[in-house]
């Protein structure tokens, strides 16, 4: 039987530990794709100052609770605002990348003026080569259903090279039509 699952464990075991066994249990839960042991975890210890003060690693554990809003029944935006803390934060964390990742994953999930953000900060931290063809397509004609083709046509130019790649040439045509 797990010790933390034993009659007065909380009251037992020190905070810390308690905190790094829940970190463990929503990585492994992420790692699973289980909703349920993620939310729990994040329940027992939410990705506040409090409970990141207890643990050795608190950039990964804030990272594996934006990832636990890209499971079933998550919210886009809970994640992208503990991705931009997490990018405020721990500007030196190794796992940077992954998060920077994150941001794009979450694209298409939230409100077009916060797409706008992913991909100002996506670009600023990576260049124009990480905005991949899928999101370049979503953005114009995200653009073009709103009626703005030189938004669309100045988005698309401000990529450069890879605005130019041969994986966007529907795109350009879509912007001419």
């Amino acid at each position: 039987s797990d010790v933390l699952d034993a009659p007065r464990a909380s009251t037992d075991a020190p905070a810390w530990y308690l905190a790094e066994a829940d970190a463990l249990r929503l990585t492994a839960a992420i790692r699973a794709g289980d909703a349920v042991l993620a939310r729990g975890a994040l329940a027992r210890h939410p990705p506040a100052p409090a409970t990141l003060a207890l643990l050795a690693d608190p950039g990964t554990y804030l990272l594996d609770a934006a990832k636990a809003e890209r499971l079933e029944g998550g919210d886009a935006l809970a994640a992208w605002e503990r991705l931009v803390r997490f990018d405020r934060d721990f500007p030196r964390h190794p796992a940077r990348a992954d998060a920077f990742d994150e941001m794009l994953a979450l694209f298409g999930l939230l409100p077009p003026d916060l797409e706008t953000l992913v991909l100002e900060r996506v670009v600023k931290e990576r260049g124009t080569a990480a905005i991949d063809a899928k999101t370049t397509k979503r953005r114009v004609e995200g653009l073009l259903a709103d009626d703005r083709p030189g938004a669309a046509s100045r988005f698309l130019a401000s990529l450069g090279a890879r605005g130019d790649a041969g994986d966007l040439a529907d795109v350009r045509e879509a912007i001419l039509a």
